[in-house]
C-alpha cells in the first residue's frame, strides 16, 4: 500500500534527519526537528484554562474572525494561507487520536491526523507526550478531554505527494479549544 510506504519513508527521514532531493542534494532537517521536539509541550485542562482566561481577558489581535469552507487538505489550506503573506505564523489543528500517536498512519490508515503524520514530523513530536495518550487509554470514555499537545515549527513535506520534509507549521492536538484557538497568539503557549 502506498500510504504505508510513505509512512515508512517519513519515519526514515525523521530518524536520519535528512533526505536527498530529486536533484540528489542532501537536505538537512535535523535542526528544525530538534527545535520542534524541544518546544513540544503537553497541556492539561488547568493549564489550558489559564491560557484561555489570559487570552479572553486581553484585547483581541484581530477585529474579526473569518471562517471558510474549502474542499482542500489541511496542509494545502495552510500552504495557501502561507502564500498570502497575511500572517506571521500559521497554526494547523490536528483532530487527533486520543489513544494512538499519529492515529493509524503507520498501518496506512487515512484520516486527517494520518495524513498530517505521513506528511510531517508530527508523529515524532507526539511521541514526546506519552501522558496525553496514557490519560485517554486509562479512561474508557470515547469522549475527548481538554488536553492538548503543541508541536511548534513542525517540519512538513514540501510536496504532499512525495515524502520530503522541509517547510514548518505549528500543530495543535485538541478538539475543544477551536473557538479560543482562532483568537490565540501562538506565543502564549511558550510564555506560560
Amino acid at each position: 500500500m502506498k500510504r504505508i510506504a510513505i509512512a515508512q519513508n517519513t519515519l526514515k527521514i525523521l530518524e536520519d534527519g535528512c533526505y536527498l532531493s530529486p536533484e540528489g542534494k542532501q537536505v538537512k532537517i535535523d535542526r528544525q526537528l530538534a527545535s520542534c521536539l524541544a518546544g513540544t509541550a503537553y497541556y492539561e485542562p488547568d493549564a489550558l484554562s489559564a491560557i484561555q482566561e489570559k487570552v479572553l481577558s486581553a484585547t483581541p489581535q484581530f477585529s474579526n474572525t473569518e471562517f471558510m469552507v474549502r474542499n482542500e487538505t489541511t496542509l494545502t489550506g495552510a500552504e495557501r494561507i502561507g502564500r498570502s503573506h497575511k500572517f506571521a505564523k500559521i497554526g494547523v489543528l490536528n483532530f487527533a487520536s486520543a489513544k494512538n500517536p499519529g492515529g493509524g498512519f503507520i498501518r496506512g490508515s487515512q484520516a486527517q491526523e494520518e495524513s498530517l503524520a505521513r506528511s510531517s514530523a508530527l508523529y515524532k513530536s507526539l511521541l514526546k507526550c506519552p501522558k496525553y495518550y496514557e490519560y485517554h487509554r486509562s479512561h474508557k470514555s470515547l469522549l475527548y478531554s481538554d488536553r492538548l499537545i503543541y508541536s511548534p515549527g513542525c517540519s512538513v513535506r514540501e510536496d504532499a505527494k512525495n515524502a520530503k520534509i522541509g517547510k514548518t507549521r505549528e500543530f495543535h492536538n485538541s478538539l475543544k479549544f477551536i473557538r479560543d484557538y482562532f483568537r490565540l497568539n501562538l506565543d502564549e503557549f511558550t510564555t506560560l
